[in-house]
């Protein structure tokens, strides 16, 4: 049978399952006007992409909803990988307070007849990642959601063209910029999204919101590095944003050489670490992350970074999603650049770009350091500031997980919805 024919098949199957999902859409919506408490499960899967907490406390504060966190396997690097992920899921919703439910109880579970969700949020969009039985081609006659985990900067089509992104019922998104670019890039032109802001960082908006104290030298100027996990290149490669490998010990270096002005929080993409256990090792990437550990004038951090965000004084990073994020807080940034970034980036990300002082060298970036140091004025700052209120602040003059829950409360209250 030709390739061409079977991929021709494929894609046909693809559009009828997507076209099978929102037809069930309208079924789940007039079921759910009828039930006076929605029970929504929130699919985790790293807590460091945990970003529903603010969605989360409304919805606990709502009489309309139940709400629930699922902890999901990542089943990607292996068991041993995945139990202490799970555990280290489990620790961080209970550490809040939450309400769970592990997908694992002396066998898989079927959370169908556990849970019984009638909404789902999921943190992830990618499918392999975790069971099937907990992807959302198992959910069919369930209201499906998707907040993004990172922003929606990328050029890539996987940003847009995954199953799930298509076969939710809603994707909320950050701004009209954003949904331009799914009006010509989604299979569904978009049509399931609604610009409800960005949830993740709602807690920038909150004027009373006083960040807890994470470094462990507040009197030195605190500065995180923050790099990518896309080590991979040539063939392995399908995006290529990071320079860790490149600049891995010089920032160790430098991390040493300004011990007594510089506090530096290591903050590595989640999935750097396994990545690096096959390029490097086990032993020499636990010797590594042992050091950002275990200096004096250093930290690993590996969970949320909203107080680390909030309390630092600069970032230095090539994790992509931190291009857009940290513009939150219009402090001093630096982007490592290589050569295939802004091809890598949609008119959203260039836009974000722009605000950060780009550079490819240790040397920029060591000056870059003395700078913050130095207390010298960010001469970005205006573009900072620009952006922000163009790109950032949520619609309506609320956040946008208030935004969410309106919206859900409005379609499941009303006698006829728009799907």
């Amino acid at each position: 049978m030709p390739a061409s024919f079977v991929g021709y098949c494929k894609l046909v199957m693809s559009k009828l399952e997507v076209y099978y999902f929102h037809r069930s859409y309208y079924c789940v919506i007039d079921k759910l006007k009828k039930k006076k408490k929605i029970r929504v499960a929130f699919f985790l899967v790293h807590s460091s992409v945990w970003k529903y907490d603010e969605l989360f406390r409304l919805m606990l504060a709502d009489e309309r909803f139940d709400p629930v966190v699922v902890i999901c396997p990542y089943i990607v690097m292996g068991e041993q990988i995945m139990w202490r992920d799970m555990a280290q899921a489990e620790d961080f919703v209970r550490s809040k307070g939450y309400p769970y439910t592990s997908t694992y109880d002396s066998g898989w579970v079927d959370i169908k007849k556990v849970v019984k969700p009638d909404v789902i949020f999921y943190t992830n969009p990618h499918e392999g990642l975790t069971r099937g039985e907990y992807y959302i081609k198992n959910f069919p006659r369930v209201l499906n959601c998707y907040v993004p985990y990172s922003s929606m900067i990328c050029n890539i089509k996987v940003q847009f063209d995954k199953p799930l992104q298509n076969m939710v019922w809603r994707m909320f998104i950050e701004n009209e910029l954003v949904m331009k670019i799914a009006r010509e890039q989604m299979p569904t032109k978009g049509e399931n999204c609604y610009v409800s802001g960005f949830p993740p960082l709602d807690i920038f908006l909150d004027e009373s919101y006083a960040p807890a104290k994470v470094w462990k030298n507040e009197n030195l100027k605190k500065i995180i590095w923050a790099p990518h996990h896309t080590i991979e290149r040539g063939s392995e490669a399908w995006i290529t944003f990071s320079n860790f490998l490149e600049i891995a010990e010089p920032m160790r270096d430098l991390a040493l050489k300004y011990s007594n002005k510089v506090q530096f929080a290591f903050k590595p993409h989640p999935l750097l670490r396994g990545k690096l256990e096959r390029e490097w090792g086990k032993a020499r990437t636990d010797e590594y992350y042992d050091f950002w550990s275990s200096n004096e004038n250093s930290q690993f951090e590996n969970g949320e970074y909203i107080d680390l965000f909030a309390t630092s004084d600069a970032m230095i990073f090539d994790s992509v999603s931190f291009i857009n994020e940290y513009l939150y807080t219009r402090k001093p940034s630096f982007f490592v650049m290589n050569d295939s970034i802004a091809e890598q980036l949609n008119e959203f990300g260039l836009a974000a770009l722009a605000c950060h002082k780009q550079g490819r060298k240790m040397g920029e970036i060591e000056r870059f350091v003395e700078g913050v140091v130095d207390g010298v004025d960010d001469d970005l700052a205006g573009a900072k500031s620009e952006y922000y209120r163009k790109y950032l602040l949520p619609p309506h003059s609320v956040s946008a997980s208030r935004n969410i829950v309106d919206y859900l409360k409005r379609t499941l209250s009303q006698e006829k919805c728009k799907q």
